[in-house]
Formats: structure tokens, sequence, C-alpha cells
């Protein structure tokens, strides 16, 4: 049996700031029920067997990265975007920062993906598929292989 992990690049305490200031003006208030609190950018959301070589490998690949610039194109909710509409997330109340395609980002999922796979589970796949029957193949693709449902 699997371990969920949502592996996130948590931004500088401005960019933070800046942002809790845009879901205050979208009226946007964070349940206290909800887990990760924190704007952050989500890299993999999935199910491993082996939580302590998934962070060393986390850790093995982020000694390689370099900051980055990641640039907001457009935001987002679960309740009105057709790709993210899932019935348990009727009434979430999460914003989603919609970022530009980034090299560097790219770069370290895709580098996390190779390094992590052998240690993939499907339960995330399925609760995936649970929350959103009516997803598309090219959605199921991309949660399947990439651990995420957009593309």
């Amino acid at each position: 049996m699997g371990k969920r992990m949502l592996v996130a690049f948590i931004p500088q305490k401005k960019v933070v700031k800046n942002l809790a200031k845009v879901r205050k003006i979208a009226g946007i208030k964070v349940k206290k029920s909800s887990g990760l609190k924190t704007p952050h950018i989500t890299i993999i959301d999935n199910s491993y067997s082996d939580v302590e070589k998934v962070d060393k490998e986390l850790r093995k690949i982020a000694q390689s990265i370099s900051p980055f610039a990641a640039k907001i194109r457009g935001l987002n909710t679960f309740a009105v975007n057709q790709k993210l509409k899932i019935k348990k997330y009727k009434q979430n109340n999460s914003l989603i920062y919609m970022i530009k395609n980034n090299l560097a980002m790219n770069k370290f999922r895709k580098e996390l993906l190779t390094r992590l796979n052998s240690l993939k589970t499907k339960e995330r796949l399925q609760q995936w598929i649970k929350e959103n029957p009516q997803m598309s193949k090219k959605g199921l693709a991309n949660v399947e292989n990439m651990a995420h449902l957009l593309d």
C-alpha cells in the first residue's frame, strides 16, 4: 500500500504575501481542515511505496536545481475549471495559480518522475478516477504518467 505525497515548490515570503492579498480580493478563505495552506506550485501528487526513498531522491535532485522565476498566467478554481471539476470539490475554496510553462520546473519534474517511477503505486490514480469518473483519456494519461491532471 502506498502513501500519498505532494511534492511542491513554496514561493518566497513576499510572493506568498502577495498571493494572500489576491485570495482576499477574490473572497477565498482557506478552510481550517485543508492540508497545505501555503500557496505552492504542485510538481507531483502521487502515492509511493517507500516514502524514505522518495525523500532521498527528492533531496538529491533538489540540490541540482537553481532558483528560478515562475510567472502566473492566470487564476482558476476547482469549481469553474472543467478539467478540474470534481464533484467532491464543488464547494472547494482553493484558488489555483496557473503557472506559465517553465523549463527548470519541467526538468525537475521529469527527473523526479524518472527516478520515482519504480516506487509509484496505483492508490492516487484510483482516487483521481473515483473523484472524477468523467476524466478524459488525456487527463487520465497525465495523472498516470506525470502525476498531475493538467498538461
